[in-house]
């Protein structure tokens, strides 16, 4: 998927369409999709994770709808924008508790603030895509 010359145009796209939004991205995170059947099969599974310290992003694309993976992607790209904002450089931030979102109110807050960002940002950029003729011409 993330060979296929339209996903990177998309890619690229919606990374330049983040940036000129105001989103931090300097420097870029490095991203990594991962075709893992292992994930793509657990309806529990994880659907990717970013890592604040070597800001690496990955996301898992086995079994997954394009969209849905640039949706994941985008949620993890608000983790790497609280990064870069000093966010995660407080002690609340550190937590090995799986159940983070559900026992620390910071965390959760970083959480909700990444669902919320990440799915209205990607919801505008797709509009954005799908639309552009018709908003561009008043149509």
């Amino acid at each position: 998927m993330h060979n296929d010359p339209t996903f990177k145009k998309v890619l690229k796209e919606m990374l330049e369409c983040y940036r000129e939004a105001g989103l931090m991205m300097d420097p870029l995170p490095k991203l990594r999709f991962v075709a893992d059947p292992q994930h793509g099969s657990d309806i529990y599974g994880a659907t990717g994770y970013y890592n604040p310290s070597s800001m690496l992003i990955v996301v898992y694309t086995a079994n997954r709808h394009p969209k849905d993976v640039l949706r994941s992607l985008s949620h993890e790209l608000i983790h790497n924008d609280q990064n870069l904002r000093g966010l995660f450089n407080r002690p609340e931030a550190i937590d090995e508790d799986p159940t983070y979102t559900q026992t620390n109110p910071y965390l959760r807050k970083m959480e909700m603030d990444a669902n919320l960002r990440g799915n209205m940002m990607f919801r505008d950029f797709t509009d954005k895509q799908k639309y552009r003729k018709h908003i561009v011409t008043g149509k």
